[in-house]
């Protein structure tokens, strides 16, 4: 796997579990929609991709430091794009990566929040 690939694919990991639990509207509780059972293999052809390769392509040297720098992998950069674009608890943020953390964060943020439909 190349590492667009393999940023690709934590960003699918990350965006499905993301949307493993919903609101109920009726009862405002929160549910289970099963995501958590799939991977990205089940809805590979149903998550859209497009924003993680622009934001690969568009951060790559900033990736390429935060992976060298601090032997952060591929797939958790890729987990770490969809929680902050969607404003988790979590993100590249979180991570310890001082002013390359905070660079990729805002850049994450311009891409705004994200969910996919699980049929």
């Amino acid at each position: 796997m190349t590492n667009l690939e393999t940023f690709i694919a934590g960003y699918v990991e990350a965006i499905l579990w993301a949307n493993a639990y919903t609101e109920n509207d009726e009862t405002g509780e929160i549910e289970s929609v099963d995501a958590l059972f799939y991977d990205e293999n089940d809805y590979s052809e149903s998550v859209e991709t497009e924003d993680a390769k622009a934001f690969y392509s568009d951060n790559l040297e900033t990736l390429t430091e935060v992976h060298e720098t601090y032997a952060q992998a591929w797939d958790y950069m890729g987990h770490d794009f969809a929680l902050t674009r969607n404003g988790h608890g979590a993100g590249f943020w979180d991570r310890g990566h001082g002013a390359l953390g905070e660079k990729l964060s805002e850049a994450a943020r311009v891409y705004g929040e994200a969910s996919v439909y699980i049929p």
